[in-house]
């Protein structure tokens, strides 16, 4: 067996720029577990991300008031599109029952009145929260956004046309979803070369 020519799959070799790597399902856990758990409103905004396929500051826009249940069902109706874009709407996301359970938990807990923002902190303080949590989970940068990744990745494997996965992250051109979102990270590169016949 030939030994690699270079041990951090991560660094390129000299003089050329390597695509920035997405992140995987797996790491996104090894990532999220990184995160203290003291620090409760983080850990529940990174699953926000990851369940909704949300952009991080449609994510920090919900207030209690943007809460639904019916029995054990809990949807968030988030303002969606681009601050940008001339004509953003309201979309109903349905969470995963944990997930949701925890989230009106956690609003009760809080005694948070329906216009207090439930994620009160900055993107840049977030931001921080996942750097250091992607260095010292996977022991590379990241960025929130590679959560959107995680989610439309997620969409494809489990059968979800570009035009469906294109509508739940909110992309008026499906071209924007195949492009950015339709990515190879290494594991999926690696699982195709080792079964691909020769």
């Amino acid at each position: 067996m030939l030994a690699p020519i270079n041990n951090n799959p991560i660094a390129a070799p000299s003089g050329r720029k390597m695509q920035r790597e997405p992140i995987s399902e797996d790491e996104y856990k090894r990532i999220k577990e990184a995160i203290p758990y003291s620090d409760v409103n983080a850990r529940l905004y990174f699953e926000m991300l990851r369940n909704t396929g949300c952009r991080a500051a449609e994510i920090r826009r919900i207030t209690p008031s943007h809460i639904g249940q019916n029995g054990p069902e809990v949807w968030i109706e988030t303002y969606r599109g681009k601050t940008r874009e001339k004509e953003p709407f309201y979309l109903r996301f349905w969470l995963n029952p944990v997930l949701g359970q925890q989230l009106v938990g956690y609003v009760r807990g809080q005694g948070l009145k329906a216009s207090d923002p439930i994620f009160p902190r900055t993107h840049q303080r977030f931001w921080q929260i996942w750097s250091e949590a992607s260095m010292n989970g996977i022991g590379r940068h990241s960025r929130i956004h590679d959560i959107r990744g995680v989610y439309s990745t997620y969409l494809f494997d489990h059968g979800a046309q570009p035009a469906q996965v294109a509508a739940m992250l909110g992309h008026k051109d499906i071209k924007v979803t195949m492009s950015h979102y339709n990515q190879m990270n290494e594991e999926k590169r690696r699982t195709i070369g080792q079964n691909m016949p020769v």
